[in-house]
């Protein structure tokens, strides 16, 4: 039955018509009634008509293409370009078919150069899963015109680009091929001739040189090159390219440890240097084929449970080689993160800020005849009351707790258990005037991508975000906005045990104070040329952060007189649902919540936070905001002299360690410019004497601040034998959480710009020390000072932020407020 449908598709060749209906499905496709269809059997290509522009400025282009067997188009397209990065302008375009081939010719002019005529033919065979393309450029111009270019511009759509190589394609390369994945297709562009493209990439885009040369009068210049299709691999597209015949083949047979074929099995081949050059993925029966130049080769093996395999080879010219790859199953190592489970809300990354009394709405997934809550730090349990249920929610009261900060949330229902790390901050009140810090880009675990090289399990930026969370939790702001890029690759937490959510969760409590996270394009998006199937980044990231019954992630929440409002917003890079999440930024689904959130606020200021704003749908005037952090450029950039401040904060990744200190003054927010961790060490850090374990009844601390700001309500906690009492020497005693074994002090110190403040502390049976200096012993002081980390700079580095210091409260700008970059420098949009 197959080989008579093969031989149906053979004596039908192809056709060339005027399109009726589009053959293609997806958010790529974009052929209408009049463009022109090149198809047989197995695969269709849909030209522009001259007056269709779609994605490129000119019509008669190449916009659509994919396998007729699964009709779903994942290329923005292929469009010519001129000399001067033009595109011709078609007048004219024709259909022709053959005994086994059909063709289109578009014809026009350069725009710039009247005299010079395009000539663009587009070629399919009756059994070809490939397009020729040849474009012809003919002068009837008076004079030479040197240097003239011609090639293509290449939109790769929702597919991940690449150059042999390169792996994901970055930067000016050339190569005799490029290619690009999707999660239906591969495709490859190679020229005809066999020459080498150069190309620019941006992107999804790519500017490709076909031929430079001078177009003297009369002259003509000609370019062919080819686009073949593939499945998910770059190698099976590769197939319809001539490329070196001195290569050699490499026949590839994939098996499980129970003989079974490992169908679908992923084959990276890496070059030199562990660049990757091609994406191999095996068929039903666990095989591949591709040919690759002579040389030293590295293939690395990975499949779904199976764990990753490194086959070092070496190839000669014309040698067929036969690689068996016997995979090994993954050992049981289910992720050490904690995963929701029972309790949905609230979370390790958006916790509850609550006062003793409070409300404590929880809510839970599944029922139960009985329920047990309490909240936990270290020692202490300290129950909480339900005061009803109702299903998926438990109403309760905040309780009187030993120590106010961070509490790690149990829930028990019916001999089931839930804990919660840092998910409930309990405070003594809401101050009127606080600190609090925006973070984002932590890229978790590392920058590098799955694609780019084996796999080492490398953690760089895992050290990068804990750097900078040491840091504040030295100034200690009464909370932290994380705005997303948590993670490098969402689809990393199970395939090849790279753990990036377990890193992101270890991490984030690492610091003892709230942290709030809103998801980015690199937790959501997904990765085309990564083995899982399409959604594993959604669905990994509702796993352990919520929400899997909504939609999107978006959530608010009040600290004193501010108003927060936190906003998912991704690129979909494998397409998933965008009906549902939509394609990039917001959904009008999200935009009208937060348009009822922010009606519904009495708050005397708003912040929002999200990743990026990628379609520009949001104006902080019309909303009322007063601040928007955001990240994905990783640079910092915005205006600090009135609001609505519109800021980017710098990644905290790439050894960059990024933060920015907002302060909110008697209810007026007063952002400030970013600081920096340091690349090689902490700029503030502090050293304790003899050390910070709790057995010494004397420790000196002494903490160096680098930076050219004093902070005076920095804090430290230090351990001391139980009991007291205690002498402060440099400080002020917040408060102490005795246990009756270890004293826990919370510290209060002034950090001078550019000094080190040393703080000691002294109990029982600690040698007599000669001071002059008074002393803080017994309890906390009565009279503290205004919670929040206080931020001062230095007068050498003070701010002009004079609308501030006049106490203007400014709700709206006029006028332009995106594209403002430091020193009026345009911000960047290319993460």
């Amino acid at each position: 039955m197959i080989l008579s449908l093969l031989s149906t598709a053979a004596l039908c060749g192809a056709t060339a018509s005027l399109l009726e209906a589009p053959p293609l499905q997806g958010a790529r496709a974009t052929a209408q009634q009049g463009d022109a269809l090149l198809a047989n059997e197995r695969v269709a290509f849909v030209l522009s008509d001259p007056s269709h522009p779609s994605s490129f400025p000119t019509g008669g282009q190449l916009i659509d293409a994919g396998w007729l067997v699964d009709p779903w188009d994942q290329l923005d397209g292929l469009g010519v370009w001129l000399e001067g990065e033009r595109a011709p302008t078609y007048s004219a375009i024709q259909l022709d078919e053959g005994d086994n081939s059909a063709t289109v010719t578009l014809t026009g002019e350069d725009p710039a150069h009247p005299g010079l005529t395009v000539e663009t033919t587009y070629r399919l065979g009756g059994e070809d899963t490939w397009l020729d393309l040849t474009t012809t450029v003919r002068s009837d111009a008076p004079s030479l015109i040197p240097g003239y270019a011609l090639g293509d511009t290449a939109g790769w759509g929702s597919c991940d680009p690449w150059v042999p190589g390169y792996g994901e394609a970055r930067g000016a390369t050339g190569s005799q091929w490029m290619g690009c994945t999707g999660l239906i297709t591969s495709f490859a562009l190679g020229g005809l001739a066999g020459e080498r493209l150069e190309a620019t990439h941006v992107g999804a885009w790519s500017r490709l040189t076909g031929v430079v040369a001078d177009l003297p009068p009369g002259g003509e210049l000609r370019w062919s090159r080819r686009l073949a299709l593939g499945g998910l691999d770059v190698a099976s597209a590769l197939r319809g390219l001539p490329l070196d015949p001195e290569a050699g083949q490499v026949e590839l047979t994939a098996t499980l440890s129970d003989g079974w074929p490992a169908s679908g099995a992923q084959i990276t081949v890496y070059g030199e240097q562990d660049r990757p050059w091609l994406l191999l993925e095996a068929d039903a029966w666990g095989q591949a084929s591709a040919s690759l130049p002579a040389g030293q080769w590295m293939l690395v093996s990975s499949a779904w449970g199976q764990l990753p395999q490194r086959y070092p080879l070496s190839l000669a010219p014309g040698q067929i080689l036969s690689v068996p790859l016997a995979l090994t199953p993954a050992p049981d190592a289910p992720p050490s993160g904690d995963s929701l489970s029972l309790v949905q809300r609230p979370l390790s990354h958006i916790p509850a800020l609550v006062r003793p009394g409070d409300a404590l709405p929880i809510e839970v997934d599944g029922e139960a005849s009985a329920w047990e809550v309490s909240l936990v730090r270290g020692a202490h349990r300290v129950p909480v009351t339900v005061t009803s249920t109702e299903p998926g929610l438990l109403r309760c009261l905040t309780p009187e707790v030993p120590w106010w900060g961070l509490y790690d949330l149990e829930v028990r229902a019916d001999g089931t258990a839930d804990q919660v790390s840092h998910a409930v901050q309990v405070v003594e009140a809401f101050p009127r005037s606080f600190t609090f810090a925006h973070i984002t880009d932590s890229h978790l675990p590392t920058h590098d991508f799955s694609s780019y090289g084996p796999w080492t399990g490398d953690t760089t930026e895992v050290l990068d975000l804990e750097e900078v969370l040491a840091d504040l939790a030295i100034l200690h702001p009464d909370l932290i906005l994380h705005t997303g890029d948590l993670v490098n690759e969402g689809e990393l937490e199970d395939y090849l045990l790279g753990r990036a959510h377990t890193s992101a969760l270890e991490a984030l409590r690492t610091v003892d104070l709230p942290v709030f996270v809103v998801a980015g394009n690199h937790d959501l998006g997904g990765w085309p040329t990564t083995y899982p199937p399409q959604g594993t980044a959604r669905v990994t990231w509702q796993r352990f952060f919520g929400w899997r019954d909504r939609p999107t992630q978006d959530y608010a929440f009040d600290y004193g007189p501010i108003h927060f409002a936190g906003l998912e917003a991704w690129v979909s890079y494998d397409d998933l649902l965008p009906e549902v999440y939509g394609e990039t930024s917001f959904t009008a689904a999200q935009l009208a919540w937060l348009r009822r959130d922010l009606e519904s606020t009495d708050a005397e200021g708003v912040v929002l936070f999200y990743h990026y704003d990628f379609s520009h749908q949001l104006d902080l005037d019309a909303l009322g905001a007063d601040l928007a952090l955001w990240g994905h450029i990783h640079s910092s950039g915005g205006q600090l002299d009135h609001p609505p401040y519109d800021l980017a904060t710098g990644a905290t990744c790439d050894n960059a360690r990024t933060y920015r200190l907002i302060e909110v003054v008697d209810g007026v927010i007063q952002p400030t410019s970013p600081l920096s961790a340091g690349p090689g060490g902490r700029t503030l850090r502090v050293s304790y004497e003899p050390d910070n374990l709790g057995g010494s009844p004397q420790v000196v601390a002494r903490v160096t601040n680098e930076h050219r700001r004093r902070f005076p309500s920095a804090r430290l906690e230090i351990r001391m034998p139980s009991g007291g009492p205690w002498e402060l020497r440099g400080g002020t005693l917040l408060q102490v959480d005795d246990d009756g074994e270890r004293a826990l002090l919370e510290v209060q110190v002034d950090l001078a710009a550019g000094q080190t403040t040393e703080v000691v502390v002294r109990g029982p049976g600690a040698p007599e020390e000669d001071s002059a200096e008074p002393t803080d012993t017994g309890h906390p002081t009565q009279d503290q000072p205004e919670p929040g980390c206080g931020c001062v700079s230095a007068p050498a580095a003070a701010p002009t932020l004079l609308p501030l210091a006049l106490g203007w409260r400014w709700r709206r700008r006029r006028g332009a407020r995106r594209g403002v970059g430091p020193e009026g420098t345009p911000l960047q949009s290319a993460r």
